[in-house]
């Protein structure tokens, strides 16, 4: 009897160190989560402007082989110029594109729109630049994006994705967002938030 409560006292001490080094386990590697968070976090926001290779898209899009890499065939979708007609994204390859979805509703959008208008300006005769406007984000309307525009004398490409076609077929969750596509039409790189304009030029020289 005495040997079995022995060995029971033992085995409950076992069960309880267990307990404690796993519970010590447990808070390092809550601690080593935390810690690896609080350093990677900042250098991941720090890199929203940073263009990915191969812009993913969503909708009905094709692949295709170029310099060796695989790029996507941009989907096309329909939009309207600022006089009202209505065209299709794809009219516009021949030369290279760089696609911008934008909104005057938009913060960060505002923000980078500058260094867009000195990109026109340098390289409008060699990259068609179609500056999307997405109707209807946080409020937005074609007469507010047009005011916003005229008022600040941007001269690039601007269209309106009225009927939401072109955020279906590019899946957005999220604005800016910006896809630079070859005259082929197959996506070279995107770049998901704001660019700076170094960005910008990087993902212009991509396509030239």
């Amino acid at each position: 009897m005495k040997e079995k409560k022995a060995k029971d006292t033992a085995s409950r001490a076992a069960s309880k160190r267990g307990l404690i080094i796993g519970t010590v386990a447990l808070v390092a590697i809550i601690a080593g989560a935390a810690i690896a968070y609080n350093v990677l976090a900042p250098a991941a926001s720090s890199e929203t402007d940073q263009l990915a290779s191969n812009g993913g898209t969503t909708g009905s899009s094709g692949d295709a082989q170029a310099d060796g890499e695989e790029h996507k065939l941009a989907p096309d979708f329909t939009m309207a110029t600022a006089d009202g007609e209505t065209v299709s994204f794809s009219q516009l390859y021949g030369k290279p594109v760089v696609l911008n979805f934008w909104a005057s509703t938009c913060g960060p959008c505002q923000q980078e729109m500058p260094g867009f208008q000195s990109a026109f300006d340098e390289y409008g005769s060699q990259v068609q630049f179609a500056m999307v406007d997405v109707v209807g984000f946080n409020g937005e309307t074609e007469d507010r994006a047009k005011r916003f525009i005229a008022e600040r004398e941007y001269t690039f490409p601007v269209f309106f994705d009225c009927e939401g076609n072109a955020s279906i077929e590019y899946g957005l969750t999220s604005i800016p967002r910006t896809f630079f596509i070859d005259a082929e039409g197959y996506v070279i790189a995107m770049g998901s938030g704001m660019l700076d304009e170094s960005a910008l030029q990087r993902g212009i020289a991509m396509l030239l």
